[in-house]
């Protein structure tokens, strides 16, 4: 089966044996994580759709792929729209399509890869949309009975960590502290990052992030329940103590057999409905009470969080000025770049991993929000063009992530007034005060609000929350539109990134990673929050239109700037690896503004 077409050709066949008019192809493994193992993308391998985010629905005679506004160019490129449509992905629109195609029909899906809070959405929707017929949860992916090329499962090796600056058991008494109230026995936690930092442990089942693919059970003993298999750790006491293991296979019957011996367990809304249909009645939904301890990094974690930045800062710095010394029209491509970013990166002996896929996005590359570059994708870079790099590392203390956007040239006005725009929206978020209480939600429009002035936008999120060495997406902080209700605390890490895209011709980001901080003022009557910028590179000053700028945003910026270079020029520091020809690139781009 090596196109789309024999592909849902195969699967019709395996959705008629199990009577199902419908079937989910949801981009989530079982774990409903943002990223997964190709062992388990069976998106991908359905569609050729290479995003962190979408759905497929297969119909006897159609089918159609669903993705947010990251990805509306970019699963034009890479499906087959011969065989699937595209459209927007929210739970209304597919609700819709299927109502379209037929409002009478059995949709199928695999309970393992359905979170209760996405199911009992799309039950509203299409209901709200006039849906009279059934929906099934079918044992055995049918994806999985298809797929004969399936990559191996990762087994990655499991190791102790040694940068967090409370123990497992500290970790486990405080989490259970935090649900004791809730009448349950303990917690099933099915998100990765959650059970790793629990045990202040790390794996290596994922290529860009250190998580262990496992599931547990945190009991109020203070006893964990793990399973993974014994192919992933060399000893069981890389787990620490009252840790007990057992097979994966061996979960859903555990949980089963909990539910029979009357004990309740708590589950948060992105478990699989698989366990919840294990566990029958006997939960309590709620939280995961990991989340929020887990986000809110201790003043030793966030020294160690500065560390990675500033040592990822100067690998960053290292390209961009070899970039800028080197380019010649035509003669450099993406894939070249993404190259020469990784060796920087990895001359740095604390270095680990990319924290995720680095986006290399030259001219209209660069308007295709999570764009990555491939053979068959990869472009020379030309004269006069923007060139957007997201990138960031994985080090031992530290995960960074980090967009620079810089003009290969000279810059059309219209570029340069689009990149002040998203500039000032960036600092406007950077130079924020906030009373105690306040979320991301309430901070959004702060980035926005020049964008919106001049009739434009951009359709992702501002800030997300990023772990230390874990997930450079991590929860529950968020800065968008829709974001977390979740009030902002010190010591939660997100990143702050406005952005404008035009299609087919450029993209534009600004990244900064923030902590937030106290930040009082003499005569303030409430408790007031703000950020402390942790990324340490410059931004573009030649895509800066001063005209635009206020003498407070050019001090922000020429502050930001003189902080760098001090860093930088410290003598003690490890940018004095910096050549002179570097430094003079450093200098020249943090020039005063006036």
């Amino acid at each position: 089966m090596n196109n789309a077409q024999d592909r849902l050709n195969a699967l019709r066949e395996a959705m008629a044996k199990a009577s199902v008019d419908f079937y989910f192809i949801p981009r989530e493994d079982a774990f409903c994580g943002e990223y997964v193992p190709d062992s388990e993308d069976r998106l991908r391998w359905m569609t050729g759709f290479t995003g962190s985010a979408g759905l497929a629905v297969v119909a006897m005679g159609r089918a159609a792929t669903f993705v947010d506004g990251r990805y509306t160019l970019q699963v034009k490129d890479e499906v087959d729209l011969s065989c699937f449509e595209t459209l927007d992905f929210t739970l209304q629109q597919v609700a819709q399509w299927v109502v379209d195609v037929d409002a009478t029909a059995t949709i199928g899906y695999d309970p393992w890869l359905m979170p209760a809070s996405r199911l009992q959405g799309l039950e509203k929707a299409l209901e709200n949309s006039g849906f009279e017929g059934d929906i099934r949860s079918i044992s055995g992916n049918l994806i999985d009975q298809i797929w004969q090329d399936r990559p191996t499962p990762p087994m990655g090796q499991v190791r102790s960590y040694e940068y967090s600056s409370a123990s497992s058991f500290e970790k486990r008494a405080d989490v259970n502290k935090s649900y004791a109230a809730r009448g349950v026995n303990g917690f099933v936690i099915t998100a990765p990052d959650s059970l790793v930092w629990l045990l202040n442990i790390r794996g290596d089942d994922l290529e860009c992030t250190p998580f262990l693919l496992a599931f547990g059970v945190l009991w109020q003993d203070g006893s964990v329940d793990v399973f993974a298999d014994t192919k992933k750790y060399a000893t069981p006491e890389v787990f620490g103590e009252n840790v007990r293991l057992s097979a994966p296979e061996d979960f859903e019957g555990f949980l089963r057999a909990c539910a029979s011996d009357g004990k309740r367990l708590g589950i948060d809304s992105s478990a699989p409905m698989a366990v919840r249909q294990a566990l029958g009645t006997s939960f309590v939904a709620f939280s995961d009470p990991c989340a929020l301890p887990k986000a809110i990094k201790s003043p030793e974690e966030l020294e160690g969080i500065r560390k990675a930045h500033f040592l990822d800062g100067i690998a960053v710095i290292k390209f961009l000025a070899w970039v800028d010394q080197n380019f010649k029209p035509s003669e450099l491509n993406e894939l070249q770049l993404m190259d020469k970013l990784e060796e920087f990166r990895k001359a740095c002996p604390d270095y680990k991993a990319p924290s995720f896929a680095t986006i290399m996005g030259s001219a209209q590359h660069g308007a295709i929000v999570h764009y990555h570059s491939t053979e068959k994708t990869n472009r020379s870079i030309g004269a006069n063009e923007m060139l957007l790099v997201d990138s960031g590392g994985q080090y031992p203390f530290g995960t960074t992530d980090i967009t620079r956007t810089v003009i290969l040239g000279q810059p059309t006005d219209e570029m340069k007034r689009n990149f002040t725009l998203v500039l000032k929206g960036h600092i406007a978020l950077a130079t924020a005060r906030f009373p105690e209480g306040t979320s991301g939600q309430q901070l959004d429009t702060l980035a926005r609000q020049y964008l919106w002035q001049a009739g434009l936008d951009y359709d992702h999120g501002t800030g997300h929350g990023v772990g230390q060495y874990l997930s450079v997406h991590e929860g529950p902080q968020r800065i968008a539109k829709q974001g977390s209700a979740v009030a902002l605390q010190p010591g939660m890490i997100l990143s702050n990134e406005p952005g404008y895209y035009k299609s087919g011709e450029y993209g534009i980001r600004i990244e900064n990673l923030v902590a937030v901080r106290a930040c009082p003022q003499p005569g303030d009557a409430r408790t007031m929050l703000g950020f402390q910028n942790l990324t340490t590179v410059p931004i573009s000053r030649h895509l800066v239109d001063l005209d635009l700028m206020t003498m407070e945003e050019k001090r922000w910026l020429n502050e930001y700037h003189e902080d760098i270079r001090q860093q930088c020029l410290n003598p003690a520091s490890p940018a004095q690896g910096l050549t002179s020809q570097e430094l003079d690139w450093l200098d020249d781009m943090t020039q005063i503004l006036s």
